[in-house]
């Protein structure tokens, strides 16, 4: 099954932004804390309070992308 995030709930949408927001927020802490070295590394979060009838969601930073150029539009749901 192909889900699409635009089909999703407006509360889903708002969730999976406010989600990658946060994760796309600890990222950059992470090469700033010297926790990461090139793009090695990720921090990941389910998204939460999804409404009934959407399945789990996870977001996550892409592979191979370097820190800088990270915002919550790239991040991978």
């Amino acid at each position: 099954m192909t889900l699409v995030l635009t089909d999703l709930p407006d509360a889903a949408q708002r969730a999976v932004a406010a989600t990658r927001e946060r994760v796309a927020a600890l990222h950059a802490e992470l090469p700033r804390n010297q926790l990461v070295v090139w793009t090695a590394g990720n921090v990941s979060e389910r998204v939460p309070d999804l409404p009934e009838g959407v399945p789990g969601l996870f977001v996550i930073k892409p592979s191979g992308v370097s820190y800088d150029e990270l915002t919550p539009e790239t991040m991978v749901v």
